[in-house]
This record gives structure tokens, sequence and C-alpha cells, in this order.
């Protein structure tokens, strides 16, 4: 059965300020306390909690695989993914990646 993510609170900052929430069974650095607003780091926590949701549905592994893990590395350092395919799990259609300009 594949592993639901945990949506709770942004975890304690580690000794540099980064916020790494464990999100199906990896660390993502997500943002840092100094640089990063709450609402972004709930923003990129979410948006890589989500996409481990839908890797879950669409592959029925409870653990990160490929090409999703790239995927959530890119939304965990800020980057968006624009509408894309991901009824297959092999990602047929790759979905577009740019990065937010603040």
């Amino acid at each position: 059965m594949p592993k639901s993510t945990y949506r709770g609170s942004i975890p304690k900052p580690d000794n540099r300020g980064y916020a790494r929430p464990e999100i199906g069974a990896d660390r993502f650095t997500i943002a840092n306390i100094r640089t990063d607003s709450q609402g972004e780091m709930k923003r990129r926590r979410d948006a890589v909690a989500g996409l481990f949701d839908v890797q879950c549905q669409q592959t029925g592994e409870g653990r990160w695989v490929e090409p999703f893990l790239g995927f959530a590395k890119k939304l965990a350092s800020g980057h968006r993914l624009r509408a894309g395919n991901f009824s297959s799990p092999r990602l047929r259609c790759r979905p577009a990646i740019h990065k937010q300009h603040a």
C-alpha cells in the first residue's frame, strides 16, 4: 500500500536555516527561513507532497521513483510545473519546468 504524505507544519530549520521536511521517505530542502516566507515554504512543501500523492496513485509505489523524484527536487527548489500529463507513470509528455521570478 502506498505511503500517504503528512501535511503538518513546516519542521524547525537546521543550524543553517534550511527547512527540510520529509516527504515520501526523502528529505527535501524547500527553503531558507532567512530568505523565504512561510507561505512560500508551505507552497513548495504542498507541491512536493501533491506530486508524491499523484505518483503513488499512478505507480502504486510508496517511495519516490524516477522521473517523479527529479520533478520533486525541482519543485522543492522553487520551480513551478505547468500543466502536464501525469496519467502515465513514465510521463510520456513531460511538463515544462519554469523558475518562479520574484
